[in-house]
C-alpha cells in the first residue's frame, strides 16, 4: 500500500505517538514531524501494533478521536488466533524478548499472547468510538491466499483508486529472521523515545539501513507450534 501515490506509509511503521504523546496537540506535532514529506491530499498512516495490545497497553481509541477527529479509518488485520499467538511467540524468542524456548509455557504464563488474539475485545473500543464503517476486518490468511484482492479491499475502504497501486506478488516481510540488538545498550537507544520519535525521523534511510547492519544481528526465526495440554 506504502506504493500507492495518495497514500504515505513512513519506514517507520510502529511510531506509537497515540501512546507517547501527553496530549492530542502534541500527538498532532509528533505526526506532523513523522509525515513531513507528506504532499499535498496525501492520505497518511501507521501501523502502530499496541494500539490493539490492551490491557497491556493502554486503550487509545478515545485519545484517538480527540487527536484526529471522526474520520479516522482502521483496518484490522487478524489469523488464526492460535497462529497469531505461535508468530508472537516466534518473533519475541528472535528478538531476543524471551530466553528460553519451553513455548507453551511462555504463552501460558504471560497473558500478553492470549490477549492479543482476543481479537473482538481488541476492536471494540475502535468500533465503539468510531463506528463499524470506520473500521474494516481483514484476513491475514485471505492476505496470503488472494494478495491482489485483499490488497484492494484495503486501499477502496481508504477511498483512493486500487487501479493506481502497483500490487507485490512477493510478500514483504518473509519468514526467516529477525534483528536482534549486538547489545543491550543498543537496544534501549533504538526503543527510546527520544530516538523513535526525534532521530529516527531525522536520519536518512540510507544511514539507518547502514546503522542497522553493524549494530543488530539476525537470528533465525523458529517454528513454534503448541501442544494441547
Amino acid at each position: 500500500m506504502a506504493q500507492h501515490p495518495r497514500l504515505l506509509l513512513p519506514p517507520n511503521k510502529e511510531p506509537d505517538i497515540l501512546h507517547i504523546a501527553k496530549t492530542p496537540e502534541e500527538a498532532v506535532m509528533m505526526w506532523g514531524r513523522h509525515f513531513r514529506s507528506a504532499e499535498l491530499g496525501a492520505l497518511k498512516g501507521e501501523g502502530s501494533t499496541y494500539y490493539s495490545m490492551t490491557p497491556h497497553h493502554s486503550d487509545v481509541s478515545e485519545f484517538a478521536l480527540r487527536a484526529i477527529g471522526p474520520s479516522l479509518r482502521m483496518i484490522y488485520l487478524v489469523r488464526h488466533p492460535i497462529r497469531r499467538i505461535e508468530s508472537h511467540l516466534a518473533h519475541d524468542y528472535a528478538v531476543g524478548r524471551l530466553e528460553k524456548s519451553d513455548f507453551n509455557t511462555a504463552a501460558l504464563e504471560n497473558s500478553l499472547y492470549v490477549s492479543c488474539s482476543d481479537y473482538g475485545k481488541q476492536i471494540a473500543p475502535w468500533i465503539r468510538t468510531f463506528g463499524r464503517g470506520n473500521v474494516l476486518l481483514l484476513l491475514f490468511e485471505d492476505l496470503v491466499t488472494s494478495r491482489e484482492a485483499t490488497v484492494k479491499k484495503a486501499v477502496n475502504f481508504l477511498g483512493v483508486n486500487a487501479l493506481d497501486l502497483p500490487i507485490r506478488k512477493e510478500i514483504s516481510n518473509k519468514k526467516g529472521s529477525q534483528l536482534q540488538s549486538r547489545s543491550s545498550i543498543v537496544s534501549t537507544i533504538i526503543n527510546s523515545q527520544v530516538y523513535q520519535t526525534r532521530l529516527r525521523q531525522v536520519i536518512p534511510n540510507s544511514m539507518h539501513r547502514l546503522a542497522k547492519t553493524i549494530l543488530m544481528r539476525r537470528r533465525p526465526v523458529v517454528d513454534v507450534v503448541l501442544q494441547d495440554r
